[in-house]
């Protein structure tokens, strides 16, 4: 190739080159340095190992500070109100297995709720018993401390003959008195006369508290009013006992059954005291 020849070519790269940008001596440098960073970054990307996603639990609440007992909690403490009494016999008894059918329930004679109370230290209590002597085996009276754990007062009796409603009293000795301001759980339980076991036949029971005797207290007993439900029932059923033709007398007696919702139980006759087994 002759001289000339060889210019025109060099000049026709070189204009080539200038068009591109690459002619430039910085531009094939920074050309360069971007080629350099890009396959060392491959390199790193294809060495590199795969991070572990942190771990992130669920952070568990703490628990409210005012937690209440729950299912697997036991609670021990007795409770400063007691429940209702169960005054007709319930829990799966079948007094029909063991005595005669009768049209009425054993039914102890006061409310179910409230007005539990004594204001004396060897209360009455009073029961419907649809059975006379002839009926059953025995029955019998148990008195407990509200906690369950000292027995105060334990009895076998035998009924009067004629079925009706009667009456339990705590004996009058020290070791029988009731503590004022004092719960007290009590049982009756009833065993007829083909009872083959130790199980009663019939049961209710109930509660009783002995108050102070005061000046108010006394009224309410006197006007027959069911605030002092043991002994305003034991006031008129023993002063109905001793003059049972006494109409004002019957029908406070049928008045204060009444107010219980015993209406039907107020016509039945009051057979009396029952009998205690001496030991």
């Amino acid at each position: 190739m002759c001289k000339m020849q060889w210019q025109l070519v060099l000049g026709f790269i070189l204009a080539i080159d200038s068009a591109s940008g690459l002619a430039n001596p910085a531009n094939l440098t920074t050309v360069a340095e971007n080629n350099l960073v890009k396959n060392h970054r491959i390199a790193i990307a294809k060495n590199a190992k795969p991070q572990r996603k942190p771990d992130i639990k669920t952070p568990i609440a703490p628990p409210d500070k005012n937690t209440k007992p729950g299912a697997g909690s036991k609670v021990s403490k007795t409770p400063s109100t007691p429940p209702d009494s169960n005054t007709k016999p319930g829990g799966g008894l079948d007094p029909y297995k063991s005595c005669k059918r009768t049209n009425k329930l054993l039914t102890f004679l006061a409310p179910r709720q409230n007005h539990r109370v004594t204001t004396s230290p060897y209360p009455t209590f009073w029961f419907y018993i649809p059975y006379g002597a002839e009926d059953i085996k025995n029955g019998e009276f148990v008195l407990v401390t509200q906690d369950e754990k000292t027995l105060i007062y334990k009895a076998s009796f035998q009924l009067p003959k004629t079925p009706g409603i009667v009456n339990i009293s705590l004996p009058e000795s020290a070791n029988y008195a009731l503590n004022e301001g004092k719960f007290y759980h009590w049982y009756l339980r009833i065993y007829c006369q083909t009872n083959t076991n130790n199980r009663a036949d019939l049961a209710v029971d109930g509660w009783v508290q002995k108050v102070a005797a005061t000046a108010e207290t006394e009224r309410l007993i006197n006007a027959g009013a069911p605030d002092i439900w043991y002994d305003s029932l034991t006031r008129l059923g023993n002063l109905l006992l001793a003059s049972p033709t006494d109409k004002k007398l019957r029908r406070d007696w049928n008045k204060l059954l009444e107010s219980i919702g015993e209406k039907e139980l107020s016509q039945e006759p009051l057979a009396g005291p029952v009998v205690v087994n001496k030991d």
